[in-house]
């Protein structure tokens, strides 16, 4: 699962690219090409290309469906087998973010209430519960709370 640093810990990087939007490239966007592991920036105000490599690079079409089956599934398998995991998204303003977390939050609960429940069928345990809250922004709280509640 990602490259393997001296520390022992593994980091995997990945990049979703969000669908093209005319009024960002109206104001002289840069133009963007990708592959399955590389995406490159060309134009915009300082006409410099960059390169970015990664373990692999989602397109416009895909999904979080994509994103949690071939990246956050196996984190789930890992974390219960006792390693630490991290999501860490991150990029500008306005990239979908927010949205590419909405999607993945009810994916990862579904996720690991599946991976508990055939581990407690393996250990002959309980059945496991998780429960997932979500509360979008409003007035009086500006960013969504998140809240998973797991029973084993």
């Amino acid at each position: 699962m990602g490259d393997r640093r001296p520390n022992g810990v593994a980091i995997q990087s990945v990049a979703c690219v969000s669908p093209a939007d005319p009024m960002k490239r109206s104001r002289g966007g840069n133009d963007i090409t990708i592959s399955s592991r590389r995406i490159v920036l060309s134009g915009g105000a300082s006409g410099v290309e960059t390169e970015y490599d990664l373990e692999f690079v989602y397109g416009p079409d895909s999904t979080e469906q994509d994103l949690f089956e071939r990246n956050i599934n196996p984190m789930l398998r890992a974390l219960l087998e006792g390693v630490s995991v991290t999501i860490l998204l991150f990029g500008a303003s306005d990239t979908l973010k927010t949205n590419i977390m909405d999607g993945l939050i009810p994916l990862t609960v579904e996720g690991l209430t599946q991976l508990l429940r055939e581990k407690s069928k393996v250990a002959g345990a309980s059945r496991p519960q998780v429960t997932f809250l979500s509360s979008p922004p409003s007035a009086s709280a500006p960013q969504h709370i998140y809240l998973i509640v797991c029973f084993i």
